[in-house]
């Protein structure tokens, strides 16, 4: 039983790995994700903190089989909620997916209206224009420098 959960649990690590880009330490980055999303998740996800914690405790128990001398026993439940846990990975039905898809499914915030103006000065206002720049000059000035500041950069790069 034990051999069948620590197997289960590499496809779990590999998957997360993949998920956060590591070489290991992906079901613990998960973990973090989980955590530091707190209250807002647990109001969108019902079962957040019964995953959460399924998920430290599974974490918890394959330490304790690769690390610990003392024999720990996995039991099938142990083995059955790893099974869940992974298969709601692959379905997108895991905690996180599911916080995603209500965040998003969430409505957008109102966007403010304009205030109500309260002067009654309704007399036109002139609003100077900034004269137009020329930007000819830094054109030709772009122009001419750019391949100076190229061959200097090669330069550099050839006498180191």
């Amino acid at each position: 039983m034990e051999y069948k959960f620590l197997q289960e649990y590499k496809h779990l690590e590999q998957f997360c790995n993949q998920i956060y880009g590591v070489t290991n330490g992906g079901v613990t980055k998960y973990i973090d994700e989980m955590r530091s999303l707190g209250t807002s998740a647990k109001i969108l996800v019902n079962s957040w903190e019964d995953d959460l914690h399924i998920l430290i405790n599974l974490r918890r128990l394959r330490n304790s089989l690769v690390h610990d001398i003392s024999t720990t026993i996995c039991t099938p439940n142990d083995l059955n909620l790893l099974q869940n846990f992974y298969n709601n990975l692959l379905t997108q039905n895991d905690p996180l997916s599911l916080y995603r898809k209500a965040k998003q499914s969430l409505p957008k915030k109102a966007r403010p209206t304009q205030p109500k103006e309260t002067f009654t000065d309704l007399s036109p206002v002139h609003i100077p224009q900034e004269p137009e720049k020329d930007n000819h000059l830094w054109l030709f000035i772009s122009i001419a420098v750019c391949p100076v500041l190229l061959s200097l950069l090669f330069l550099a790069i050839a006498i180191l």
